[in-house]
């Protein structure tokens, strides 16, 4: 679900063959292993299930031990290559991705993960460049538009990023990815440069923090304000296209003064664990409907808006699903965009621990921890996430709203 881009169909069909997950396929493979040590495929499909499993660190072991075997095996080093991008390692991701090119220079897979790989450094120019051949070499593939678009949004060129995640839309509408680049192109072509910091990307407020928190209340109960939350919700349902990213987070934040305010009560989670069930259940168009009626009630549930996109993807009603994929990337861009999470200063501020959770998956981080803490009459809550790389990561969330509220209803 992180939006950090989640790579296209395409590539992953490229690099992971169909196995199935079970430790008795492991067993066999590595039998095979032991009894042929010098045959690179299979230590290569030994790789493969572990990254279908996503146990990434020990595919790479393997494949590098094919390598061992076969230092020029281009099939081998793509694998790495495309594990190298999931891990975020991109300078490991480029070399072996021009490696690839200076042998097979058509090779769409590794023009992709070269382009990706600059995008992610910083280096635009010579992304385009790459991302330039790649649609030349393949107009039909919508990876390369919804790259270009990135870019181009990252760039401040937010009417020809437009053409190109249209143009991605128009090609692969079944890709939950493309939504979320057309939504953040279009609340950030939106929002005035005044109330981000423009120097950094994603963009953040320059005047949310935890010391600030407490001043919101009056906005968003000042019938006079744009920030009232009644105003808000009413321009919310009348054209949610219209919303910038701060109205966005003041339209989140301003639930807390509502009566309805109960932060604790599991009854988002449990809505979401029906649109789950349901999804799994292939019931598409009934959790379409569940999601879409309450958030009518609750229009600021953001998990519930995913599984309702997903809802509406799934049974192909594409105009749906980008409104719903819309409005939930506009939330939680709007929660980031309120610090880093790296400290008690910088924390992500939410109103309910549950979006905590999915924050976290969002930035693809796996829980593993959490902590209580306060601090200059502040309350947080530090969750640990482990990456994808297996790294340990600790984030800060400001839970002065749902904490307060927590004491309130034990007076």
């Amino acid at each position: 679900m992180k939006f950090h881009l989640t790579l296209p169909s395409i590539l992953l069909i490229a690099f992971i063959f169909p196995v199935t997950s079970n430790a008795q396929d492991l067993q066999n493979l590595l039998e095979r292993g032991i009894s042929y040590p010098d045959s690179s495929a299979i230590w290569i499909e030994i790789a493969r299930l572990y990254e279908f499993q996503g146990e990434y660190d020990s595919a790479i072991h393997f494949v590098n031990i094919a390598l061992e075997k076969d230092p020029d095996d281009l099939d081998a080093i793509g694998q790495r290559m495309f594990i190298n991008m999931i891990l975020e390692r991109y300078e490991s991701c480029e070399a072996d991705a021009r490696y690839i090119l200076s042998v097979a220079p058509d090779d769409l897979a590794a023009i992709y993960c070269l382009a990706f790989s600059l995008m992610e450094s910083g280096k635009y120019e010579e992304s385009i460049s790459q991302i330039q051949e790649g649609i030349e070499l393949a107009p039909r593939l919508a990876a390369f538009y919804s790259l270009m678009s990135r870019i181009l949004t990252r760039q401040g060129s937010f009417v020809e990023s437009g053409i190109f995640i249209s143009r991605a839309l128009d090609i692969a509408p079944q890709e939950p990815g493309n939504y979320f680049i057309r939504a953040e192109n279009e609340i950030l072509s939106i929002t005035s440069p005044s109330d981000l910091l423009a120097d950094i990307y994603p963009p953040r407020f320059s005047a949310i923090g935890s010391s600030e928190i407490r001043t919101l209340d009056k906005y968003v109960s000042d019938r006079r304000h744009p920030y009232y939350y009644k105003t808000l919700t009413e321009k919310f349902f009348r054209d949610y296209r219209s919303f910038e990213l701060d109205e966005y987070f003041m339209l989140y934040y301003g639930q807390t003064l509502s009566e309805k305010y109960a932060p604790y009560s599991g009854s988002d989670r449990e809505i979401a664990d029906s649109l789950h069930s349901m999804l799994s259940r292939e019931q598409y168009a009934e959790a379409a409907g569940l999601g879409s009626e309450w958030l009518e009630k609750n229009p600021s549930d953001i998990s519930i808006y995913y599984r309702t996109g997903m809802s509406y993807l799934n049974a192909e009603n594409y105009p749906k699903a980008e409104e719903y994929f819309h409005k939930y990337h506009g939330f939680i861009t709007s929660i980031i965009a309120t610090g880093n999470g790296l400290s008690p200063e910088s924390a992500y501020i939410v109103i309910s621990t549950s979006e905590e959770y999915t924050v976290m998956d969002y930035l693809g981080y796996k829980v593993s921890g959490q902590l209580l803490t306060e601090q200059n009459d502040n309350y947080f809550d530090i969750l640990t996430g482990i990456t994808r790389s297996g790294e340990e990561k600790q984030v800060y969330f400001n839970i002065d709203k749902p904490f307060g509220s927590l004491g309130k209803s034990l007076r």
